[in-house]
């Protein structure tokens, strides 16, 4: 069993298109970093590269398709993956 740091909303996270990753600052200096591809196969523990803390990700899945709810996607959408 995982002991969580917190639990952080998607929307909490920054999300880089370039490496398609979610960030979020962590204690320690580093940031807690979790992929779309991580979330699209239902993963929901961030970590952190630089400590042993991991943080659980709250996010909505909708028919297949995950969303972080403000407008940070390319298109304003939101979408974390292709319809």
């Amino acid at each position: 069993m995982s002991v969580f740091h917190d639990e952080v909303e998607i929307e909490d996270f920054e999300f880089d298109e370039e490496t398609e990753s979610f960030y979020f600052p962590c204690p320690c200096g580093d940031r807690f970093i979790i992929t779309k591809e991580d979330l699209e196969n239902g993963e929901e523990v961030a970590t952190c590269p630089s400590c042993s803390l991991i943080v659980k990700v709250i996010y909505d899945k909708v028919g297949g398709v995950w969303f972080w709810t403000t407008h940070r996607g390319p298109a304003g959408l939101g979408s974390l993956s292709d319809p």
